[in-house]
């Protein structure tokens, strides 16, 4: 039986595989592409990271201005975390707050390195910090009623 099927598996049809140039052709054109999507794919991480920071931030604004309608100030523990040393981390993102009785600030960073910041003054959108690569230790812009650093939000009340 062996000795009927080595023959003809020995035996040409004509078929060939590919070539060496075929398939280094082939492989060339994988890595073209592959370097072309991989920017593209981080890019949208990025983007990704930096939508979740702008949505804390946006869901701090609402619990703030929720809090400030029954306690008429920001600068209360119920909205932000007082005298603490440090900002809040969470997952590679950190945020820090400002607040005065009328008004008060948020900063986030994002684990692609940009700093978002929303003031109540400019009707709560959150907008990126151009130039900043770090939480700031001061308000910027400068509260009216010269505001504190109050640490970080009170997340739990989101």
């Amino acid at each position: 039986m062996i000795a009927r099927i080595t023959p003809a598996l020995n035996r040409k049809t004509g078929d060939k595989g590919f070539t060496l140039v075929e398939l280094l052709v082939t492989i060339v054109i994988i890595g073209i592409l592959t370097a072309i999507a991989v920017p593209a794919f981080m890019s949208q991480r990025d983007k990704g990271y930096d939508a979740a920071v702008k949505s804390d931030l946006k869901n701090a604004a609402l619990s703030a201005e929720t809090n400030y309608v029954d306690l008429l100030t920001y600068s209360d523990a119920n909205i932000f975390y007082e005298g603490a040393s440090a900002p809040i981390a969470s997952d590679g993102t950190s945020y820090v707050a400002f607040a005065d009785t009328d008004e008060y600030v948020v900063y986030g960073l994002s684990k692609s390195g940009n700093v978002f910041v929303l003031d109540s003054r400019n009707g709560g959108t959150p907008e990126q910090v151009d130039g900043l690569t770090a939480l700031p230790t001061t308000p910027t812009p400068a509260l009216t009623g010269g505001g504190t650093f109050v640490g970080a939000l009170a997340w739990d009340n989101l």
